[in-house]
């Protein structure tokens, strides 16, 4: 285990939802036994999933507010997005990737960290990468 990961809404998302191996790296990171980075982006992707949920009536608002409530709890460090915008843009546009995907690969990168996440498309561009399938 890489004692610091880059961890993206979709990671954390799957791991809300009970993924096995999601639930025990968000303990690690809990618990402090692996250092967790993210771009500021990891919240309003998070904000937003849960807002899609909560209008199909999959989620309720309280259960909603209570995910992003736990997500920014988690001790992450945060990396602003104007830190991560232009080399992003260049690994989307050399990856194929979407510029918010591309900013957790840069920062993963930038930071040798692992990178968790359960976007296969994103997983794939990164040499050290962990997918929660």
């Amino acid at each position: 285990m890489n004692s610091t990961v880059v961890i993206d809404a979709s990671a954390f998302l799957r791991a809300a939802a009970g993924h096995a191996e999601g639930l025990k790296w968000l303990e690690a990171i809990e618990d402090r036994a692996v250092f967790a980075r993210a771009p500021d982006l990891f919240y309003a992707e998070i904000a937003n999933a849960v807002l899609r949920r909560v209008r199909r009536g999959g989620v309720e608002r309280e259960e909603a507010l209570e995910l992003i409530e736990i997500a920014t709890q988690l001790p992450i460090r945060v990396t602003a997005l104007r830190e991560l915008a232009v080399p992003a843009f260049e690994v989307a546009r050399e990856r194929g990737l979407s510029a918010y995907d591309a900013c957790y690969v840069v920062l993963a990168e930038q930071a040798r960290a692992t990178f968790l996440t359960a976007d296969r498309a994103a997983a794939a561009t990164v040499a050290d990468s962990i997918l929660l399938t």
